[in-house]
């Protein structure tokens, strides 16, 4: 997608490929992508100033999603962990854009107000890396 084009997530659709827990999703949001700064500060760093060194290891985070709760149809908490895919709204390209790890659920909650829709927050911890392809 060129840079300056704004697209909404309507139509953003979340698969998951062992469960195949499936619910209606109104927000995702994902957390940074991280990796450790490790301290190598010692008596004699340069300047009294704190030394670091990039970790080898990098966290690709968690999604967390906002679903409608339906108390009829239970999400997999103590599921294994499975192949994910969110694939993105294809607007004017001719295949989605899409991204494909594997996770598995970290933690649930619902919200049941009086007098609004029923939700819940699900989070996904993600094992390994999110491949991304690109919409084309």
């Amino acid at each position: 997608m060129a840079l300056g084009v704004i697209s909404t997530g309507f139509g953003t659709t979340i698969v998951f490929g062992t469960s195949a827990f499936s619910a209606n999703i109104y927000n995702i949001t994902r957390s940074a992508v991280a990796r450790k700064a490790i301290d190598r500060t010692h008596m004699g760093s340069a300047l009294s100033r704190m030394e670091f060194l990039p970790a080898t290891l990098v966290d690709d985070g968690t999604y967390e999603l906002e679903l409608d709760f339906n108390p009829n149809v239970s999400v997999p908490i103590d599921g294994v962990a499975e192949t994910i895919t969110i694939t993105y709204p294809i607007g004017t390209q001719l295949t989605a854009a899409k991204d494909v790890f594997t996770g598995f659920v970290t933690s649930v909650g619902q919200r049941v107000p009086l007098d609004d829709r029923l939700s819940q927050t699900v989070t996904l911890k993600i094992s390994g890396k999110v491949v991304r392809t690109i919409a084309t």
